[in-house]
């Protein structure tokens, strides 16, 4: 695949000028034409179930179309299904990292529960010293006027 001159990829441009021209057909052929590579590539590297390899090349071709429309993306140095991969790859490896947080908190907590904190506080006399000092300086001061007193 030959690049332009100016760096940009023509065939993504073609794809790109169909999108923009309203050409149903060229959204689906985005949409079919490297699916299957991607679900087999997306499922050697994330652990998910089929339909979530699915939902992120639908929500990655979706995403494109939709900044192709917008004017967000006007033209692209890669191969149109190289973006598409890499959009993919970052929803599904947001969806990796919560669903890690959440496996992991279930599991902290649990641990936790399980643990006795015997916890010293190096602080504690200094935070008794400070305590026995303002309750003195309390009683010396006059009581504040608020506004719930007027």
């Amino acid at each position: 695949m030959d690049k332009s001159p100016d760096g940009f990829n023509p065939e993504s441009d073609k794809v790109i000028a169909a999108i923009l021209a309203g050409d149903r057909n060229a959204m689906f052929e985005l949409y079919d034409d490297d699916r299957v590579r991607f679900m087999k590539w997306a499922g050697k590297r994330f652990y998910a179930l089929e339909h979530y390899l699915d939902d992120a090349w639908q929500d990655s071709a979706i995403i494109f179309v939709e900044k192709v429309r917008t004017g967000r993306i006007k033209r692209l140095k890669c191969w149109v299904g190289t973006f598409l991969f890499a959009v993919g790859y970052r929803l599904l490896q947001k969806r990796e990292f919560k669903q890690k947080r959440f496996f992991f908190k279930d599991k902290m907590d649990d641990d936790i529960k399980q643990v006795d904190f015997i916890y010293e506080d190096p602080w504690e006399g200094e935070r008794l010293i400070l305590r026995e000092a303002m309750k003195k300086l309390s009683q010396k001061m006059p009581a504040r006027k608020t506004f719930a007193n007027w």
